[in-house]
């Protein structure tokens, strides 16, 4: 096969296999976190947003590279999530590029490089970090990843400082793209092992000082991703996850996903962590098999070295996913394999090749070269055509999660998911049936408590809603979300001081959580009003200033401080805080009305019936009483 020829087909198998992405939107799924509604990246790119992307650590990650990335798709394309999916088809078309000519380039075997591509362009495992866009990490992160061994490959042969640096470069880009990446300098070092080792027969301290610039990426990078999943309360607690069952699942995640990637059927977004469910015969049946490979390839690591490369590419680079660090609750996940799996794709191309060629020497078939492509383009169109079915239910949430349920047992998440999506909808009851089925499977779940509350404050079942609130502080008293929640209820009933705490926390545990900033403003707004009612003016006034500092935009508060200084006959201060207040939201009949007041004891009966006028049509009829006394002041023009 020519390297053209592989190329075009290359680029033709992976379109064919992703055109259904065209008609995908934003998921209910981290979608809003990373792109729909990440006010970061919303924001012009300037200093100011480069600095937050090299030093957030939002959304339990550091990844500086995929934020540039998404600030630069949302500068490109808005809320339109065409163009993003697009970028994310096309950044994933480059790694299958770049994987191909890298693998030729060190092999010099085009036809079988192009076979790996294959497998890697359009397995069905591959379509969660293609299609969704929080894991557009995922897509750069592999790119990246895959020029950084280009590079090493040509530094091999000719090296210089220049590729010496790219392969630096890329690297960095791979790891703060995503934090996987920390594996990448073994990679490397099982190149040397094959097929690089003719190219680097070196001893081994010297391929180990090679990459040493590497590793203090690697481990400088695992460092502020620890310290960031750490801040985002991510990573779990050996008393959620013990030891036991981490090692357990992991065993059984690395045979389940080999599973998967010959028989890619029944994916899901989520899979439930298994916890101690697993039978003891499946943990060790799975052991077994592992071992069993293991062996095999260390055995046949002379004749047959690429079973080996691509076995240990396979175990290394899912170790950092694996779950023994519990990150989230899912027990595995299909994007986790979308780097792992091009060992295991490398070991198939070249082993399907050597037994092609082994046939063919019996005499048993005469064509290999015929057969081997007839074999691998019906092995891709398969895929394609599965691939192109799991696209589809990543249309919208609705059918992600429903398709969620179909597949697995006891997906609380995926119940959860829907339960918002239906009250979304209004469907409230539904909506409660699925938090509640949520619940029913895991009872310690705080987000599925804080979810069944908001429902239940929509149905009016405030008192029902408060204890679910109160339930999910306990579980998680480190969300803020729900300390802003609780925060809001308790306004509602007019325990000012409890709901004023929860607040607080929430903005202690968020400084930039905007909800907690405007309920705290809300409440001392409130507070205000109550102290000005008891005549403690003074403190009023501080909590209106401290509420209008947290919250800028809220035009009640103006309108609240207007009101307090007018009890006190200081109508010209009230009348600027009526005027700010209607600035902010023009169609607040209260404050229209006001200012009518405070400008009529001003003597500005034409202003006072200027906006009477615009009370009135906002649909706000002003007390006959005090129409009357302004008639008698002055007619209401004409």
């Amino acid at each position: 096969m020519t390297r053209r020829l592989a190329v075009l087909l290359l680029v033709a198998a992976t379109l064919l296999a992703f055109a259904p992405i065209l008609d995908t939107g934003f998921v209910d799924y981290d979608d809003d976190v990373y792109v729909s509604a990440n006010a970061h990246i919303q924001k012009p790119i300037d200093a100011g947003s480069l600095q937050w992307a090299l030093t957030s650590f939002y959304a339990s990650n550091w990844h500086p590279v995929t934020w540039l990335s998404h600030m630069i798709d949302w500068r490109a394309y808005g809320p339109k999530p065409l163009g993003h999916h697009l970028t994310s088809l096309l950044v994933h078309l480059a790694s299958v590029l770049v994987l191909f000519f890298a693998l030729e380039r060190m092999t010099g075997a085009p036809g079988r490089s192009a076979f790996a591509a294959a497998l890697f362009a359009v397995h069905p495992l591959h379509v969660e970090s293609v299609v969704w866009l929080a894991e557009r990490k995922d897509v750069l992160c592999a790119l990246f990843w895959f020029l950084s061994i280009a590079a090493y490959a040509s530094w091999t042969q000719a090296p210089r400082l220049s590729l010496r640096l790219a392969v630096v470069l890329f690297a960095a880009l791979a790891l703060m793209s995503k934090p996987m990446a920390v594996t990448l300098p073994v990679t490397l070092l099982l190149l040397d092992f094959w097929p690089l080792s003719k190219a680097r027969s070196r001893p081994a301290t010297a391929a180990l000082h090679d990459k040493a610039p590497l590793f203090l990426l690697s481990a400088v990078t695992a460092w502020l991703t620890v310290i960031a999943q750490h801040a985002g309360r991510s990573i779990s607690t050996i008393a959620a996850y013990p030891i036991e069952q981490r090692v357990g699942n992991a065993v059984v995640a690395t045979v389940t996903y080999l599973v998967k990637m010959f028989w890619p059927v029944q994916l899901a977004v989520f899979y439930p962590h298994p916890g101690g469910t697993l039978p003891p015969w499946k943990i060790i049946g799975a052991a077994v098999v592992l071992v069993l490979i293991t062996l095999a390839a260390v055995r046949l690591r002379r004749a047959k070295p690429y079973l080996l490369f691509g076995w240990l590419w396979y175990l290394v680079t899912l170790l950092p996913v694996i779950g023994l660090v519990q990150v989230g609750e899912q027990g595995m996940a299909d994007r986790y394999t979308y780097i792992p799996l091009v060992g295991i794709f490398v070991a198939l191309s070249w082993g399907a090749n050597d037994l092609l060629g082994s046939l063919s020497a019996r005499g048993i078939r005469r064509d290999q070269t015929r057969i081997a492509m007839a074999a691998g383009i019906a092995v891709v169109l398969i895929l394609i055509g599965v691939a192109r079915f799991q696209v589809r239910f990543w249309k919208d949430g609705e059918s992600l999660f429903t398709r969620a349920l179909v597949v697995t047992e006891r997906n609380d998440v995926a119940h959860a998911h829907l339960g918002v999506l239906r009250g979304r909808e209004g469907r409230l009851e539904e909506a409660n049936a699925h938090f509640r089925e949520a619940l029913r499977i895991r009872p310690s779940s705080a987000l599925a408590h804080l979810d069944l509350g908001t429902n239940l404050i929509q149905l009016k079942k405030t008192d029902e809603a408060l204890v679910e609130f109160r339930v999910a502080s306990r579980l998680d008293p480190n969300d803020p979300r729900i300390h802003t929640n609780l925060g809001g209820i308790l306004e509602r009933q007019g325990k000012l001081d409890e709901a004023r705490s929860h607040f607080e926390e929430a903005l202690r545990l968020d400084a930039s959580f905007t909800a907690a900033r405007i309920g705290l403003g809300a409440v001392l707004s409130n507070s205000g009003a109550q102290l000005a009612q008891l005549g403690r003016y003074d403190e009023a006034y501080a909590d209106f200033a401290e509420a209008i500092r947290i919250d800028p935009q809220r035009a009640e508060t103006q309108c609240d401080w207007g009101t307090a200084l007018a009890t006190q006959s200081r109508y010209r201060e009230a009348a600027s805080h009526f005027t700010e207040a209607i600035r902010l939201s023009p169609t607040l009949t209260r404050a229209h009305f006001s200012l009518a007041a405070a400008l009529f004891f001003l003597e500005d009966y034409a202003g006072a019936w200027r906006e009477v006028r615009l009370a009135r049509g906002y649909g706000f009829e002003p007390p006959s009483g005090f129409l009357s006394m302004l008639s008698a002041k002055m007619p209401e023009p004409r």
